[in-house]
């Protein structure tokens, strides 16, 4: 699986490619391009991380499970099994090692510096990561988990059709948005913990929709996917 995925998508730089799916006249299009903002807007994101620091108590439990799991936040929400569901949680593990290999590459493009680097006051309560801040790895992570899991729910035969999170998002269907909030949960745990700005997560939800979405194109045999 991993061969098949890390063969296709391809880090470069400040974008993201995908060998099919996203062509343009016959060009490779970007999945993903990224700009990262300048030092002062994330020096300006420190205003808003006190009211985050205030849910440290409330959300411990969960984030200490969240360092080394996130799979099950979304599992147990709808009920899968791994003796019964053996294939998702393998394709769940797919997408996780997937985006490891595409975030990190743009977390060391962009370099940004952790909050605890431009602030004493921020005082992390896990220890901070020595990588750069922008993108968050764990909404990256967290909202492709999302995507996929949603696609799953609502795209389970071959579909030529593009598939969407925005137009799930968009309609009436309850898992799909649940599958946001979880993610969005997720990411905003690292914001309360103090190793990241709240646009990190911003920046990774986007990044890991944009993968998943790729993902469940890909999969279920589209003929593009959206880029961003």
């Amino acid at each position: 699986m991993d061969e098949r995925l890390f063969s296709r998508f391809q880090p470069a730089g400040a974008q993201v490619f995908l060998t099919e799916l996203t062509q343009t006249a016959g060009a490779p299009t970007p999945l993903m391009s990224m700009t990262s903002p300048d030092g002062a807007f994330f020096e300006r994101q420190l205003m808003h991380m006190r009211s985050y620091a205030d849910l440290r108590s409330d959300r411990m439990g969960e984030i200490d499970i969240q360092l080394d799991d996130i799979i099950s936040f979304f599992t147990s929400a709808l009920q899968l099994d791994e003796t019964r569901s053996g294939w998702i949680f393998e394709t769940l593990s797919a997408v996780l090692r997937l985006c490891g290999y595409i975030e990190f590459p743009l977390k060391f493009h962009f370099n940004v510096a952790r909050p605890s680097q431009l602030s004493t006051r921020v005082m992390p309560i896990i220890e901070t990561p020595t990588h750069g801040s922008w993108p968050s790895g764990h909404a990256t992570e967290a909202f492709a988990i999302a995507t996929v899991l949603t696609g799953l729910l609502y795209r389970q035969t071959d579909d030529a059709a593009l598939f969407s999170m925005h137009a799930v998002s968009n309609s009436d269907e309850k898992l799909g948005n649940l599958m946001l909030r979880i993610a969005m949960r997720i990411a905003d745990n690292r914001v309360v913990v103090g190793v990241h700005y709240p646009h990190d997560g911003m920046a990774g939800a986007l990044l890991g929709i944009s993968l998943g979405e790729a993902l469940v194109n890909y999969l279920s045999g589209a003929s593009g996917t959206y880029s961003y």
